[in-house]
């Protein structure tokens, strides 16, 4: 029957959970009147206990009683949260079946809250399934989230997702241990800075034993954590060699300073036997001294022995230990004392050296002022001390000066302005200026004449020092001078060559620009009627035409072997001037392939290209350019029709570009390849091909001029590769287009009209082919002038709509002819062109800087001619 006052809370259910019956205790726990729960389901009143527990209850059918794990009500009421045990026992009737159920409670509430509120720490009761049942506000603090987020989740959802494996077996290892406790260092999973704890989970048993519920305690560990911290961080930067090892000697752990002293990594010092690096003779007493810590316990004080270091040298270290014998290790802190160490024993030596002079002090006095006097009398010094200040008269000179300068040492003293009076008058004011600031300095060195007693002057240097008393006020200088004649000698020498060498530079860049111009001016004359009399064939017969394309051929030929030439001249000579920048590879590939189809067409040999639109070289654009073309055009000469060239580029090794050049034509012979790069050598392939044996040599030299290496590979019959390994750039930089001289021309055309033209050109060829050129081709009249004089006169009486200037005349040069129309008003506003068989970079650079409107470089491009006359008239209209 039910105990309607008793105080314990109690239920009556049927066998399908129904209540039939309630007591008062019973409602109070739930919070309602008695009638609220007959005839309701258990289950649909509170839907958090377990239906399983129940039937299993249910269907033993026995009056034995079952306890189940604490629960608490629904705290929807002012009362806040109870915790209740319960117990439930089967009634039987008369034929042994469950007839009803007698379900018990009982308030645990406070034992729970004396859990969750004793101690600072963190707390947490779970369920003995590990589910979260309640939080103290520590806890929900640390982790930074709500009671009500936590009620009912894991209890692992508590730890830091990296420490959740090391912290889930806590709870069995609780329920076994004789305390009935498991701890764990782990992180919480707050949702800040990581916060360190010690979770010690303790289970609280039934009384059957079994795990009823478990009490979880956090422990803030930040500030132990930290504390650890700084402990390695002191252990780490320690300046002292501090380190564990165990009683065998082998080290276990050690600080950075070990590394930085000995010059071997931590894994080396570590992963060696024993006294590895212990200096033999130092081993013995190493092990006695290890034996005593072992066996007496003790501690080491001053310890000195020598360890090896990786260049092999040894150095001492002084050390303090203490062992351990529980944990059968000690630990120890050593300090280098290599330095303090050679400094006893220089002290100690220089102590019995002064003993040994005690003992013998006479005979050492004696020797040592023979020896003095020795050395200051033949030495190639002369020691002096002088007077700090006013004319500096010597107080004393060693002997040794009569032998240096002819002179004897009284003299010095005998009167004080003798020194002065010697040094050379070009130097005394320099001198005596340097010596105005020595007492601020301490002292000087300086270098000067001085007169020998023969009266030739020797260049001297003097290096002195002031002495100063123990009030600081200076009392004497002393110092030497040394007799520097001989070097200051070979140091003109010195001078006078690198002046002789700059002067034989500048004479080969001399004569570079004056072979350039006197090789040009009769290719000029000799391409120059070449391409005129091509420009109308129908005046010619076929064996005229046959011969002025031999000629024409034969022309080009040679002028291109006298632009190799001299490009390898200005190599040599330190004249070629390059362009360093980061080159968009792929964009300078496509512009050669451009340049040399027309060959490639004509050969029927393919192109193909495979370069990285990213790829990007620190090259000169305009070489690069040039090597480019220049190994193209070879890889389709010496390929067979219908052949193919690939031009590929890729990273290599070293942060480099690779950009490699391939044919399929007739390779080369490997004993010729050593010679291949060389000046005017060229391969034997029994082939028609021209060349001058200069176009690689010149890549070579331009390849290597910008940093890179040029290189080839090849197979007879099976063809070549040529590649060349550049600087990769790493930032794109602005898109440059590539140098070329002259200015950017229109497509604008001029009418004759009145428009006139002024050649100035001291060489009648050249005028004879400018005035053809301007008559049969581009149908204007051309005035000439041999001088710049006379070209001035004539500019001034008519001024011309253009002026062609060679540089190079009789009387004033071109420049001086620039500079004359631009002080005139009246011509000032004249485009003026350069056509000038001066090629080399420094003439061209000189004549933009002067003002010309553009550059003509001979033998003559008619096309580019004519191109740049018509947009210059087509301006001046």
């Amino acid at each position: 029957m039910l105990l309607q006052d008793s105080y314990i809370s109690t239920a009556l259910l049927d066998r399908d959970f129904n209540f039939i019956r309630v007591n008062k205790a019973y409602a109070a726990a739930g919070g309602r009147p008695p009638e609220f729960f007959i005839g309701k389901n258990h289950f649909d009143v509170y839907p958090s206990n377990a239906r399983a527990i129940f039937e299993a209850v249910r269907a033993t059918k026995t009056e034995g009683e079952f306890r189940g794990r604490p629960f608490d009500f629904p705290d929807d009421d002012a009362r806040g949260t109870t915790y209740w045990d319960w117990k439930i026992q089967p009634l039987l009737g008369a034929d042994g079946e469950v007839e009803a159920l007698l379900f018990t409670l009982l308030d645990v509430t406070a034992r729970y809250r004396t859990h969750l509120e004793l101690g600072k720490a963190g707390v947490a009761i779970l369920s003995d399934g590990g589910a979260i049942m309640d939080v103290n506000g520590r806890l929900t603090a640390m982790l930074g989230r709500s009671r009500g987020e936590l009620r009912g989740e894991a209890w692992l959802t508590l730890i830091h997702p990296a420490d959740r494996e090391a912290a889930a077996g806590a709870p069995d290892d609780a329920h076994r241990a004789a305390s009935r406790t498991a701890d764990r260092k782990v992180r919480l999973a707050n949702h800040g800075d990581p916060c360190h704890a010690l979770v010690t989970l303790s289970c609280v048993h039934n009384n059957a034993g079994e795990p009823d519920y478990y009490v979880l305690h956090a422990s803030d560990r930040n500030a132990e954590v930290r504390a650890q911290e700084q402990r390695e961080r002191f252990f780490d930067l320690s300046v002292d060699l501090l380190c564990i090892a165990d009683f065998e000697g082998r080290f276990t752990d050690m600080n950075a300073a070990w590394e930085r002293t000995l010059g071997f990594s931590r894994q080396e010092l570590m992963s060696c036997p024993p006294f590895h690096f212990v200096h033999p003779d130092d081993r013995a007493s190493t092990l006695e001294e290890l034996d005593r810590l072992v066996c007496d316990a003790g501690a080491t004080l001053s310890f000195i022995n020598r360890y090896r270091t990786r260049d092999g040298d040894y150095r001492w270290l002084m050390w303090n230990a203490v062992g351990h014998p529980e944990l059968r290790e000690f630990y120890g802190v050593a300090r280098d004392v290599t330095e303090i160490k050679r400094f006893e024993d220089e002290l100690l030596a220089h102590r019995q050296h002064l003993e040994a002079l005690v003992r013998e002090r006479t005979d050492a006095l004696v020797a040592t002022e023979t020896r003095t006097r020795n050395l200051l009398a033949q030495g190639p010094a002369v020691v002096y001390a002088c007077r700090p200040g006013g004319d500096y008269g010597a107080t004393y000179v060693s002997p040794n000066v009569l032998e240096v300068l002819g002179i004897e040492p009284e003299r010095f003293t005998e009167r004080s302005s003798f020194w002065a009076d010697n040094v050379h008058p070009a130097d005394s004011p320099r001198i005596f200026a340097g010596l105005a600031g020595l007492l601020e300095r301490d002292a000087h060195v300086h270098e000067y004449r001085f007169r020998r007693a023969d009266g030739e002057y020797r260049w001297m240097r003097d290096e002195l020092r002031v002495l100063r008393d123990d009030t600081g006020a200076p009392v004497e200088i002393v110092g030497y001078w040394i007799d520097i004649t001989e070097r200051r000698a070979q140091e003109e020498a010195l001078r006078q060559a690198r002046d002789a060498a700059e002067e034989a530079n500048q004479a080969k860049s001399d004569f570079l620009s004056r072979m350039s111009h006197e090789l040009r001016t009769p290719m000029n004359a000799i391409l120059g009627f070449g391409e005129l009399l091509g420009l109308d064939q129908r005046r010619l017969s076929e064996i005229q035409r046959e011969g002025l394309g031999h000629i024409m051929d034969a022309g080009r030929h040679l002028l291109t072997l006298i632009d190799g030439v001299l490009q390898l001249a200005k190599i040599d000579a330190g004249k070629e001037d390059l362009s360093v920048e980061a080159v968009a590879l792929a964009e300078v590939v496509a512009r050669c392939r451009a340049l040399i189809r027309p060959i490639a067409d004509r050969r029927q040999v393919s192109i193909a290209a495979d370069i990285d639109p990213d790829l990007f070289v620190l090259a000169d654009q305009v070489r690069l350019k040039q090597v480019l073309v220049n190994l193209l055009s070879n890889a389709i000469k010496y390929n067979n029709p219908d052949g193919h060239v690939r031009v590929r580029g890729c990273l290599t090794a070293l942060d480099r570009v690779r950009l490699s050049v391939e044919d399929d034509g007739l390779g080369i012979p490997a004993r010729e390849l050593p010679r291949l790069f060389e000046p005017f050598y060229r391969v034997n392939v029994n082939t028609p091909v021209e060349g001058s044996g200069i176009g690689l040599s010149i890549c070579r030299r331009l390849v290597e001029l910008m940093g890179g290496t040029i290189g080839v590979e090849s197979e007879l019959g099976r063809g070549s590769l040529f590649w060349i390994d550049l600087p990769r750039a790493h930032s794109q930089g602005l898109p440059t287009a590539p140098r070329e001289g002259g200015v950017e021309m229109g497509r604008s055309e001029a009418a004759p009209g009145t428009l006139r033209v002024l050649y100035v050109e001291d060489n009648p060829a050249n005028r004879r082919l400018m005035q053809l050129l301007f008559q049969e081709h581009l149908g204007l009249p051309l005035t000439t002038a041999v001088t710049g004089e006379e070209g001035l006169e004539l500019a001034r009486a008519a001024p011309p709509d253009l002026i062609l200037l060679d540089l190079d005349l009789p009387g004033i040069d071109g420049f001086e002819v620039a500079r004359a129309l631009a002080d005139d008003p009246r011509l000032a506003s004249i485009p003026v062109v350069v056509v000038s068989a001066h090629g080399m970079n420094e003439h061209i650079e000189r004549a933009r800087a002067a003002g010309f409107a553009d550059y003509l470089v001979k033998p003559i491009n008619i096309p580019r001619l004519t191109e740049i006359v018509r947009y210059h008239l087509a301006r001046a209209r």
